[in-house]
């Protein structure tokens, strides 16, 4: 960032560095070395990047195997790299946008992640029960399945995966009458913390609300992660999914494309087919701007809606 006669620089930095989730700053970091290794150009030096060294980057990544969205990505965070410093942005330019044009074209990016359906959901919590999983266990992972579903919540918020400080405690879940509040200390696109209630439906066999309330009940661990097993061993993202496929193939379902993120993506995909709009589905599951989009898989017809 280069601003010169500001009064309150700090400030002024402070303020433009935390807008970026530590995560994104991270990977933002890494592409800019990469890019500064693949062209030799030392990272002192690395900005502005001619237009011409950017096409021929994005180029080297697609002969070496890159999806058109990785390449996206990349260009996003050397375009995020001039904007910061006041430089004009080469992904900008109409020849770098027609390129990542022709990247999707050529190699489309495909999400395999299936979009768990209610029915999904209910049958894949019922086959818990023939895994053996003690109830402690049964009862914590159904709590995961559902408020992963309906509050679309990421796995690693839910449960412990490669940024800890992303997961809720058990000074983050509240249960007060018929209200569920959960605090998510912070997020890989948002490093304060987000709050997400939820009201009881004691007439759905499914709701979330009940189905952590009944956790709580066997819970006996206060400290650490809120989700844990019988042993006191906080449930991690790897054995979440491992649970999921388990599950789900003893209900008779494919198990290949389940994991815990399918939780998230089935979430957003039953609000739309219940007519959440976009704007609604985004602020509940927390995306920026289209984001949501690449989450919900529904079938569109014009039918069943006249």
């Amino acid at each position: 960032m280069e601003l010169g006669g500001l009064q309150r620089p700090a400030t002024v930095a402070a303020l433009i560095d935390g807008a970026l989730a530590p995560s994104t700053k991270a990977m933002y970091g890494q592409v800019w070395v990469q890019l500064s290794d693949n062209c030799k150009i030392p990272q002192e030096k690395l900005f502005p990047v001619p237009v011409q060294i950017l096409a021929d980057y994005l180029a080297s990544m697609f002969e070496a195997g890159y999806s058109s969205s990785t390449m996206a990505s990349h260009a996003s965070a050397i375009s995020y790299g001039h904007k910061i410093r006041g430089l004009p942005d080469p992904a900008a330019d109409f020849r770098i946008k027609q390129l990542l044009a022709g990247a999707r074209k050529y190699r489309p990016s495909s999400d395999a992640r299936h979009a768990l359906t209610l029915p999904e959901i209910r049958v894949i919590c019922a086959a818990l029960r023939v895994i053996g999983l003690d109830l402690r266990d049964r009862l914590a992972v159904r709590a995961i399945i559902l408020l992963g579903f309906f509050a679309l919540l990421r796995p690693g918020e839910l449960v412990v995966g490669a940024a800890p400080a992303h997961t809720i405690g058990n000074s983050d879940v509240q249960i007060t009458g018929q209200k569920l509040r959960v605090i998510i200390p912070s997020s890989k696109t948002d490093a304060a913390p987000a709050c997400v209630d939820l009201l009881a439906r004691p007439s759905l066999d499914c709701c979330p609300v009940q189905a952590v309330r009944a956790y709580i009940r066997v819970k006996r661990h206060s400290r650490g992660a809120f989700f844990q097993n019988s042993k006191g061993v906080p449930f991690s993202v790897k054995k979440l999914s491992a649970i999921l496929k388990q599950a789900a193939a003893a209900a008779g379902l494919d198990a290949r494309h389940i994991s815990g993120h399918c939780l998230r993506i089935g979430g957003a995909s039953h609000g739309a087919l219940k007519g959440l709009s976009e704007l609604q589905l985004a602020e509940a599951g927390r995306w920026r701007s289209c984001a949501v989009r690449r989450y919900v898989r529904r079938s569109v017809s014009v039918l069943s809606v006249t």
